[in-house]
């Protein structure tokens, strides 16, 4: 069996360095952007209130500026997450995480979703926007895929599986 090996720089481009703990601070925060430039992250994965901070420290390095948007719930209104998405653009962010509406989606209200997230995408004017689906809430597979789908029809470049910050009631 052999391996594929990758080049270091390649792989840390992979990877969103993830600074959201509810209590970091803001010298815990410039902490972690810090380490975020060390390795060469594709992103800095940010609290919202510190994305001039990252934006100012990030210039220049190759490390993006990525706030994420009504974490880590997601059940914010579309208005609020258009408007904290422009403003966050307009504070130094290079894209945007948000938080897929879990309630909306096992609800099968999935136009709701998709028009959601469309809400963001058009607010973000073209930068990426990453949805966060919270994977570890949802039972059945079909409907991650569903949820991908909807992800995709409305715009968004990426989803991720987590925000790490909620525990699983399916955890055997």
């Amino acid at each position: 069996m052999s391996s594929i090996q990758i080049p270091r720089i390649k792989f840390t481009k992979m990877i969103d360095h993830s600074i959201l703990k509810q209590t970091l601070t803001q010298q815990d925060t410039i902490g972690g952007l810090e380490i975020a430039m060390e390795y060469n992250v594709a992103a800095a994965t940010i609290k919202p209130c510190y994305t001039k901070l990252a934006a100012k420290l990030l210039n220049g390095t190759g490390v993006l500026v990525n706030p994420v948007i009504c974490f880590p719930n997601g059940y914010d209104t579309s208005i609020t997450k258009a408007n904290a998405t422009k403003q966050a653009l307009d504070e130094g962010a290079d894209e945007i995480d948000i938080v897929l509406n879990l309630g909306a989606l096992l609800g099968g209200e999935f136009d709701y979703v998709r028009d959601d997230i469309s809400t963001v995408v058009e607010a973000a004017q073209g930068a990426p926007v990453k949805v966060i689906l919270e994977t570890g809430l949802i039972r059945d597979m079909n409907m991650i895929v569903r949820a991908c789908q909807i992800c995709e029809s409305a715009g968004a470049r990426f989803v991720k599986t987590s925000t790490g910050f909620c525990d699983s009631p399916y955890k055997n």
